[in-house]
């Protein structure tokens, strides 16, 4: 399992997390090589020594250890939140947002429905380029991923209200 820290974690950039399963991890090469990757990483010029036996072997160089902090903050304000109670509420948030583009006229292009919703929601505009309406939006303040022609994506977290889908609606319905 590889989460990335940035986005939905909060975090920054560089940082992520890697978990590998006991049955797997003996069966992984590794494939690039790093300082902190053997079993001895002080020991500067023994280069035939083994792999690190735990998931330092893994480890490219230098810990980002500023990212780190920033991850370890980010996750404990997840957890104290609640991520089952922020995963509810991103999902009442992109409902809310697919409802107000479906009245529009917009086209989803993102799979709604029973155990398959997300808290990203991708998008057509009715009639009009999906970057010219994105750099739009992004004139009235909404940070959207617009750059891509097939479709406008917004992606809520739990600290969006539905006051600001419905603003961001609002918005939407002005540039149609």
């Amino acid at each position: 399992m590889y989460a990335g820290g940035a986005k939905w974690l909060l975090a920054v950039p560089g940082v992520s997390v890697l978990y590998v399963s006991p049955a797997l991890f003996a069966r992984l090469k590794v494939r690039w090589r790093g300082w902190r990757d053997v079993a001895d990483m002080w020991n500067d010029f023994d280069y035939r020594q083994p792999l690190a036996p735990t998931a330092a072997r893994y480890e490219g160089g230098t810990p980002n250890f500023l990212g780190i902090a920033a991850l370890d903050a980010s996750v404990a304000v997840l957890a104290a939140a609640g991520t089952e109670r922020i995963g509810a509420h991103v999902i009442a948030l992109t409902d809310r947002l697919v409802g107000g583009l479906h009245a529009m006229g917009a086209t989803l292009l993102t799979e709604r429905g029973p155990q398959i919703s997300s808290g990203i929601v991708t998008f057509r505009p009715p009639e009009r380029d999906s970057v010219e309406v994105g750099r739009a939006l992004a004139k009235r303040g909404f940070v959207t991923t617009y750059h891509r022609p097939h479709g406008i994506r917004v992606s809520p977290h739990g600290y969006n209200t539905a006051e600001e889908i419905d603003a961001f609606l609002a918005a939407l319905a002005a540039e149609l």
